[in-house]
């Protein structure tokens, strides 16, 4: 899916998976079972609607090292699956990751207009307002510890300055949208 906001244009793509992280490992003891499962990561574009040129990407890369990032470093480790939810200057999504072989979801908010150096011009990086985690979760594994599947939230909703989605992951949960303070979360079956 894709949003249409005033002169941009926001799309959550696929990027291809590299040769070098995702070339294949050697089978266990011989084995000729694939044990490991590589997900494609998922990052937002932000185009012109006029030229269609890229004005800033979001997500997408590969963690490295520590789980402890600042806001920035997480928003670019993220797996962006939906479209996001504009709302005034403000984007709000949700997003995914796998940490540890869990699958974590997040809800991000960055300004639409992105980062702007110095002089007002855009950097091409985007500019992120917050981001806070709303469920951790233990995924499916196949019987090598490795994951079957990629967190998947549900598109943001909007209402009474709060941002609402469903984890997927068993919790349905509203955060405030001006600060990212939990406002509830409640579990399903």
């Amino acid at each position: 899916t894709a949003t249409a906001d005033r002169d941009q244009l926001y799309v959550p793509l696929q990027t291809p998976l590299s040769t070098e992280r995702h070339a294949p490992r050697r089978p266990l003891m011989g084995w000729s079972i694939p044990f490991n499962i590589f997900f494609a990561r998922r990052k937002l574009y932000c185009f012109d609607r006029r030229s269609g040129a890229i004005r800033w990407t979001a997500g997408g890369e590969w963690p490295e090292g520590s789980t402890k990032r600042t806001p920035e470093e997480r928003v670019r480790t993220l797996s962006f699956t939906t479209a996001p939810l504009v709302v005034g200057n403000t984007l709000y999504l949700a997003a995914g990751a796998l940490e540890r072989q869990n699958g974590h979801i997040y809800v991000v908010a960055l300004d639409r207009r992105g980062e702007l150096d110095a002089r007002g011009l855009p950097t091409g990086k985007p500019r992120v307002i917050w981001v806070t985690r709303v469920a951790p979760g233990q995924n499916e594994t196949n019987m090598f510890g490795q994951p079957v599947r990629e967190p998947f939230p549900s598109a943001p909703a909007y209402a009474d300055r709060a941002v609402f989605l469903s984890t997927h992951l068993g919790l349905v949960a509203a955060v405030a949208s001006l600060t990212a303070a939990p406002r509830w979360e409640v579990p399903y079956a």
